[in-house]
């Protein structure tokens, strides 16, 4: 951790931190040093957390300098520091630095957590996302700067998710130069924090990157620009599936962005990828990486589901007709996801069909909160 004041003379630093009270087996030994300062006292003003295994409180720093120097620099492994400030009151700006990368992310994490509270002020979170910026920009693991790009966009988003994000000058232009100049993991992060502004001149950008190699990169290029509400995102999310990829993952990627865009016309896309029976896709239980499931979670969003429904309450009695087990799940999900009144009809049979069975009893029940928690929130 680095704290940067114009020092020449003995100061006092008071940090404010949440510390982890376990700390990770094997650490490496710290080496030895030039020192710029001598240490002169540390008192320690802790409350515990238990529950989250944390302490909490401030640490004031009473040290001398052996030379003039304008950055102190502190061991602070697997902790979160919420400010620095002399003993005078002027705070000090400070960021991470070094080699432990999981305690960073802990750290990274916890700040956000803390800066999202209500009673957090704004001093906080600008200060924050300036540090984060720092890190994105720095000459760091890429692994540390994606989690940093991550965490930023964690910070920056709404109360209201569907509100824009206030994006400042220094944070576009960071996000506009690593979409520009690095590989797809850290692309694919800043592609999802610019694409919180939901500001329409971005739009060619998104465009551009829907023809990138990488299907991560094109994914949240596609939702950035559903999000965009561009007048040009309905014909290039539609033209989208065309682009060939492993399983369908581009229209995965056109019908996540079809939700964010809300154009109703995305429906017969939509109807389209959920009837489709034969096509290569993943059968994993989520709309990441299933086009049925990203198909239905469309149509929810669009409020079109009147087509959708009844086909898939079909499937489902033929299943249930047939035995197939995973195929019953499988259009469960579908009809969960689909938020539809019309399939609840579906739990009392079920319920009725695997009594005495314990584990697929709690699937069902599970299923059906699921529709209770989408049709209330939808």
């Amino acid at each position: 951790m680095n704290a940067f004041a114009n020092a020449s003379r003995t100061g006092v630093i008071v940090l404010s931190a949440a510390v982890c009270t376990s700390h990770a087996a094997g650490a490496a030994p710290t080496t030895a040093r030039t020192r710029t300062l001598d240490i002169r006292h540390v008192a320690i003003d802790l409350r515990f957390d238990w529950q989250a295994r944390q302490a909490i409180g401030n640490s004031t720093i009473t040290l001398s300098l052996r030379r003039a120097t304008d950055t102190v620099n502190l061991d602070a492994g697997h902790l979160a520091i919420e400010s620095i400030a002399l003993a005078n009151g002027k705070p000090l700006r400070f960021a991470y630095d070094g080699s432990d990368a999981a305690g960073r992310q802990w750290a990274m994490q916890a700040l956000v957590k803390r800066a999202q509270a209500p009673a957090a002020g704004a001093a906080l979170r600008t200060d924050l996302a300036a540090a984060l910026r720092d890190v994105i920009a720095g000459p760091h693991h890429w692994r540390v700067r994606f989690n940093a790009l991550t965490q930023l966009a964690t910070l920056l988003t709404p109360a209201d998710p569907q509100q824009p994000a206030a994006l400042d000058e220094p944070t576009t232009q960071l996000l506009l130069q690593v979409i520009r100049d690095e590989r797809s993991w850290l692309r694919t992060a800043a592609l999802r924090a610019l694409g919180l502004s939901r500001d329409a001149r971005h739009a060619p950008l998104y465009r551009r990157q829907l023809t990138d190699a990488s299907d991560r990169v094109v994914n949240a290029a596609a939702i950035a620009l559903g999000r965009s509400g561009s007048p040009s995102a309905f014909e290039a999310l539609m033209a989208l599936p065309a682009k060939p990829s492993w399983k369908n993952q581009s229209l995965i990627s056109a019908l996540n962005g079809l939700k964010e865009l809300g154009d109703p016309r995305g429906a017969e896309l939509a109807n389209t990828a959920l009837a489709d029976l034969t096509s290569a896709r993943w059968t994993l239980a989520t709309p990441v990486w299933d086009f049925r499931i990203a198909a239905a979670d469309t149509l929810a969003a669009l409020k079109r589901t009147d087509a959708a429904v009844p086909m898939i309450l079909d499937r489902f009695d033929a299943a249930l007709a047939e035995g197939e087990v995973n195929d019953i799940f499988s259009n469960l999900l579908l009809l969960a996801t689909l938020a539809d009144r019309r399939a609840e009809r579906v739990f009392p049979v079920l319920k009725q069909r695997f009594a005495g069975d314990d584990n697929a009893l709690k699937a069902v029940e599970s299923y059906e909160k699921q529709l209770a928690d989408n049709l209330g929130s939808r």
